[in-house]
């Protein structure tokens, strides 16, 4: 939705067979030429001049952009296209699915537009599964149909197929400009349908194939309807030969002919203990009136100063430096002169610890 002077337009959607059209005189200047209808001071809304140029609000318009879009039923759908391979003798191909439950007879039905190809008598196409049409058959390592007449244009045109009693069952006009993939557009890769259930026919509902020369006769790796591929490079319940010794292991300990026979054999997964590496940090605190700061277990006990006010002023900022240990935990303890009620209660502190110390608990 965009608002454009008194005039405001919003796309919502568009029938069967219709033409999808936008104007946008925002981007275009105005011609000064004269309008119909309202004019340029009325309020009538969109008008035509005798030049045929749209108008909105007297603003001269072009639509930046208009496309032919069809709609059908797609029992059959097309999910994959070859227009553009990588090398001139490098065949052609198309790929059509069958998203239902059951088996579809395609026998007579045919591939028409950009190609034309006739199905034979007694064709059909598994339930969820696919077959794929070619210029040349024998150039895929997977069984395809053909040989067909004609070609695919590079640029793109648009590919129906067409049941034996004339029904369009799926059609799609693919290109090479925007929202198509100019990666498909002779780059090895082949034009690949995000979702099979999507429409054919928008380009949006297409991309590039993930790797070069697509996946004929296979589920697009981008269909969002395919599971995960998981791949566990490390088990996690791996047994580890680990060096408890203590000491540094030699340079070559990753080489894969270190005798490592005195390494103890460990089932994954490994805890080595906190480090007892000590870091150095500082600790900014001020409080209304005083304040000290502690270190030691998670429960408070062996608690151990690090450090207190100075001056019982709020005013002032004291700079403590600590040291910790991975199994650390920070304590602020504050509280105000006796007898003193009137003041607002008040305590801040900020840790600082070096950008290297990694896998400390120190702030919590």
């Amino acid at each position: 939705m965009r608002n454009v002077g008194a005039a405001m337009l919003v796309a919502i959607g568009c029938q069967s067979g219709a033409k999808i059209s936008g104007t946008d005189p925002v981007d275009r200047p105005d011609t000064g030429a004269p309008t119909t209808g309202s004019g340029s001071g009325g309020s009538g809304g969109d008008t035509t001049g005798d030049d045929g140029i749209d108008r909105i609000e007297g603003r001269a318009t072009q639509s930046p952009w208009l496309r032919d879009e069809e709609t059908s039923p797609g029992s059959v759908t097309f999910t994959e296209l070859y227009p553009h391979p990588i090398a001139s003798d490098e065949t052609e191909w198309v790929e059509l699915h069958n998203p239902m439950v059951l088996d579809m007879d395609v026998s007579g039905w045919q591939l028409t537009g950009a190609v034309d190809w006739t199905f034979p008598e007694g064709t059909s196409i598994p339930a969820q599964g696919f077959v794929v049409v070619a210029a040349d058959p024998a150039q895929l390592s997977v069984p395809a149909l053909g040989p067909w007449d004609g070609r695919l244009a590079n640029e793109g045109e648009r590919l129906s197929v067409i049941s034996r009693s004339g029904r369009t069952i799926d059609s799609v006009a693919y290109g090479t400009t925007p929202a198509w993939s100019i990666l498909a557009d002779g780059s090895g890769f082949s034009l690949a349908k995000r979702d099979h259930d999507a429409a054919s026919d928008h380009a949006e509902n297409w991309t590039a194939s993930p790797t070069p020369g697509g996946s004929p006769g296979a589920s697009n790796a981008l269909d969002p309807h395919t599971p995960p591929v998981v791949l566990a490079l490390i088990p996690p319940d791996a047994a580890w030969q680990v060096d408890a010794s203590g000491t540094m292991p030699t340079a070559d300990w990753f080489a894969p002919e270190l005798d490592d026979t005195t390494w103890e054999t460990l089932q994954a997964p490994i805890y080595g203990g906190p480090g007892a590496e000590v870091t150095e940090g500082t600790v900014w605190a001020t409080a209304d009136n005083y304040f000290a700061v502690y270190a030691g277990a998670a429960d408070g006990s062996d608690l151990r100063l690090l450090g207190a006010d100075t001056d019982g002023s709020w005013t002032t900022v004291d700079e403590l430096p600590v040291e910790l240990t991975a199994t650390d935990h920070l304590f602020l303890a504050a509280w105000e002169l006796t007898g003193d009620s009137s003041s607002p209660q008040m305590a801040i502190a900020e840790l600082e610890l070096p950008d290297d110390a990694i896998g400390t608990d120190a702030t919590n």
